[in-house]
């Protein structure tokens, strides 16, 4: 169900007169006016001057026309400077995503109100969501997409019409979007270096089988840092192929386990790998132990992202990672919508910095 046409006009007309295109004293064009410009009823635009005239912001006086008699923000129902933004993630569990939802619903800053949706990886259903967001009439909407290739409709309609749209950890290249995230390639360079100054020079890659930018830059990254310290890196070193940690599972966990046990068959030379994400390290560290093998003595291993880490735990295993900061994350988004919707045609990106935390998953190599 979409916004009903009389809001959708309601809520173009009340930005106008808040930015002052029709200042205090100003005459709005007259209702047939009106109604030629948004292509609608009479009655449709009667029925959007009657919320503008609630929020005591216009007057209508018989034989003169609709006046502008305020442009306070205080005119509005809502409390002023809050805003309701839809939030649609794909999924969200203690690795990543939990923190960075409880940042966009405790922002320090800004008052919003927040609707949290899951699409569970489908992108049919997260168009179905976005559109359930519409009708309830949220101010904007942060969304971290299914999927970096596919653009639904939806979507492509919220970019054309600069409604205020915000990726998280995601980017569409091809697209004009606001996003915020890691820069994934800096990053995953960053973690293979690591590897590298550690003596590793056969390092294997293993993400998941997912469409999304990050995958592809964490990949990109890792390439990135072979050529740049002349190391030779090839397609058979690269296992992209995880599936059990989707949302909605194609396969099990253990079948996955069983491909990255015939990779390392394969590739007996490699001595470290790096995991996209720190579900896919955890198959990783089964397929080692089940060949008999060790993290760390055998095989190195990093990765993005880590379950929380008990300080006062003192033999927790603790893999060498990337961190990202979901709360620096999650309120800059808010910011960005802020933002949008002060400037709908702004296009910005907002990279927040990583950090390199070395846990006890890596072996120094003797040179």
């Amino acid at each position: 169900m979409s916004t009903p046409l009389y809001k959708s006009i309601y809520n173009d007309l009340r930005e106008e007169i808040l930015d002052s295109v029709y200042p205090i004293g100003a005459k709005l064009p007259k209702d047939s006016e009106l109604s030629i410009r948004f292509g609608v009823s009479s009655i449709t635009i009667k029925n959007a001057m009657d919320l503008l005239k609630k929020d005591n912001l216009i007057e209508r006086k018989p034989r003169t026309g609709t006046i502008v008699i305020s442009n306070k923000r205080e005119g509005n129902k809502e409390k002023p400077g809050v805003i309701t933004v839809g939030v649609i993630v794909s999924d969200f569990n203690e690795y990543f995503g939990n923190t960075l939802i409880k940042s966009l619903i405790s922002h320090k800053n800004q008052e919003v109100n927040c609707i949290i949706k899951c699409s569970k990886g489908d992108s049919n259903q997260e168009e179905t969501l976005i559109n359930q967001l519409l009708s309830y009439g949220v101010n904007g909407i942060i969304l971290i997409p299914a999927s970096s290739d596919y653009f639904s409709s939806k979507i492509l309609e919220l970019i054309s019409s600069n409604f205020p749209l915000v990726l998280v950890d995601r980017t569409m290249d091809q697209l004009p979007t606001c996003n915020v995230g890691i820069d994934n390639i800096s990053a995953s360079y960053d973690l293979t270096k690591h590897l590298i100054d550690s003596g590793h020079t056969k390092i294997g890659i293993i993400t998941a089988n997912k469409k999304l930018s990050t995958n592809d830059d964490r990949i990109k990254g890792a390439i990135n840092a072979h050529i740049t310290n002349d190391l030779s890196i090839s397609q058979s070193q690269i296992l992209n192929n995880m599936e059990s940690m989707a949302p909605e599972r194609l396969i099990s966990p253990e079948e996955d386990v069983k491909k990255i046990k015939v990779f390392l068959k394969k590739n007996t030379h490699l001595t470290s790998l790096l995991a996209g994400e720190y579900a896919v390290a955890l198959l990783v560290k089964q397929a080692i132990e089940e060949l008999g093998y060790n993290i760390k003595s055998d095989y190195s291993v990093v990765c993005f992202d880590h379950a929380s880490i008990d300080m006062f735990e003192k033999n927790q295993f603790v893999f060498d990672h990337i961190y990202q900061d979901e709360v620096s994350i999650g309120e800059k988004a808010i910011d960005l919508v802020f933002e949008k919707i002060k400037d709908p045609t702004l296009i910005k990106k907002v990279t927040v910095p990583h950090k390199l935390i070395k846990g006890n998953s890596v072996k120094v190599l003797s040179e």
